[in-house]
């Protein structure tokens, strides 16, 4: 098939590891019979396999897969998995899926399947406020990405980090209603956090440049 071959090509020309592709290939098909999860062990596993090559492989292509990048890169595809799991709580639910693993949801006395129902009691809200709070810290971690990665890609990096960080904002001021609403972006947030982005990229430029005219003149006054 044209399509594997072309895929065959892109691997041996960017050196891409078979592996990731195995490991996504295995979150497809677990995710075809599995719609429920005991602990966030396995939730994070699955991102593993699920999210994280996605992030491996771009960095190969652009060859920036350090091994400090790979890390900060793993968090930070994570992270957006798990944003992407409590921001459609509402249509899996229908589908009879769930991503909140079940040790963190009987902690606050709400059962897995009350979620799929959509009665749920007053332990729900607790309970995405520790998954927000968890998913945020992780997303936090990976901020060291975009600088480390370096222009142009920076840029975009940002605004993911951001976009991510404001559904989480979303996800928790929505509270039960998540059950039946789906939380997004709207145009304005995304200018915003376009602007962010970009804002952030050239203030680091501007100081790197900065920086490197002030060695300059040190330089310069050293020899006289």
């Amino acid at each position: 098939h044209p399509v594997f071959i072309s895929l065959k090509t892109a691997i041996e020309r960017h050196r891409i590891d078979p592996q990731l592709l195995r490991m996504l290939l295995s979150a497809f098909k677990q995710d075809c019979t599995k719609n429920r999860y005991e602990t966030m062990e396995e939730v994070l596993d699955y991102c593993r396999r699920s999210a994280n090559p996605v992030g491996r492989i771009v960095l190969r292509v652009f060859n920036r897969d350090t091994p400090e990048n790979l890390i900060f890169s793993d968090w930070t595809c994570t992270s957006l998995q798990l944003i992407n799991f409590w921001q459609d709580i509402s249509v899996d639910r229908k589908r009879n899926r769930l991503y909140i693993p079940r040790e963190i949801s009987s902690k606050y006395g709400v059962d897995s399947e009350s979620i799929v129902e959509g009665k749920v009691g007053i332990g729900f809200q607790k309970l995405m406020e520790e998954l927000v709070s968890f998913t945020g810290q992780l997303m936090r971690r990976a901020e060291p990405l975009p600088e480390l990665v370096g222009f142009p890609w920076d840029f975009y990096l940002r605004a993911v980090q951001k976009g991510g960080l404001k559904v989480l904002r979303k996800v928790k001021a929505m509270g039960v209603r998540i059950l039946n609403e789906r939380p997004s972006l709207s145009i304005f947030n995304m200018g915003a956090i376009f602007i962010a982005g970009a804002t952030d990229s050239l203030a680091r430029v501007a100081y790197e440049k900065g920086s490197r005219s002030a060695g300059k003149l040190m330089n310069k006054l050293e020899k006289l």
